[in-house]
């Protein structure tokens, strides 16, 4: 894939992160990148590759998280203009990428900021971005520490132990994300039966006469227009 100049990823990955030369599989002094980690798309006459590799500490020939880098400036969410091939957004081809390879974590990166995508095989993607604009601002320092602390050495390394790094710290994060959506199904699933009971209260306390009109025409105005404003909401949460 088309990249910038490596020197500016690298400013970010070891005066930032704290990363050390070598680490990255594609860059001077790193592995070689694995053919494996190309994947061809005959049907658009592309392939897709990482720019670099971050390895699996623990396990030869096994990667922690791929990256990809792109011409300054581009929008990581729009496919470019003289893109031939396959037309997709920069983010989308990473995320296949991902996908195809089996390696869940990714970074993008396109000399203005740097994205972070988690697409784990059979399930959702997600992604937080950094924008460095935003990061020179005194009042943003706290997102500094936390791309820091987040993308550091030991989440990429083996200082810290593997339950520490960064794919155990995203998939732990899914599954306390997953946690919370179940809880608030619940409550709301539970908040919208208590106001559906509520309007059947009333109706009988009125004898019928609250609604009985709408019960009349359009009784699926009342109860269906409640259920299906449920299920929405639960399959949101």
């Amino acid at each position: 894939e088309a990249g910038e100049s490596p020197l500016r990823f690298s400013a970010v990955a070891q005066e930032l992160l704290g990363w050390p030369d070598g680490l990255l599989a594609g860059s001077f002094g790193g592995p070689d990148l694995p053919d494996a980690l190309t994947i061809s798309l005959p049907e658009y006459n592309d392939c897709l590759s990482p720019t670099y590799a971050v390895p699996d500490p623990d396990k030869p020939l096994s990667w922690l998280a791929l990256i990809s880098t792109v011409l300054p400036g581009t929008d990581l969410d729009r496919p470019p203009a003289d893109n031939t091939g396959w037309r997709a957004s920069p983010h989308a081809r990473l995320e296949r990428l991902l996908r195809e390879t089996g390696v869940p974590v990714g970074l993008l990166f396109n000399g203005s900021s740097l994205r972070l995508v988690y697409a784990p095989r059979g399930e959702s993607s997600g992604y937080l971005t950094f924008d460095f604009a935003h990061l020179v601002d005194t009042l943003n320092r706290p997102m500094v520490s936390a791309l820091s602390a987040l993308l550091g050495l030991g989440r990429v390394s083996d200082v810290l132990p593997e339950d520490q790094r960064l794919p155990a710290l995203l998939r732990e994060s899914r599954r306390y994300q997953n946690e919370v959506s179940t809880a608030l199904a619940g409550q709301v699933l539970e908040a919208l039966w208590e106001l559906l009971r509520g309007f059947q209260r009333a109706d009988d306390e009125s004898k019928g006469e609250l609604l009985r009109e709408v019960l009349r025409q359009d009784p699926h105005e009342v109860y269906g227009g409640l259920l299906s404003t449920l299920m929405r909401l639960v399959f949101v949460l």
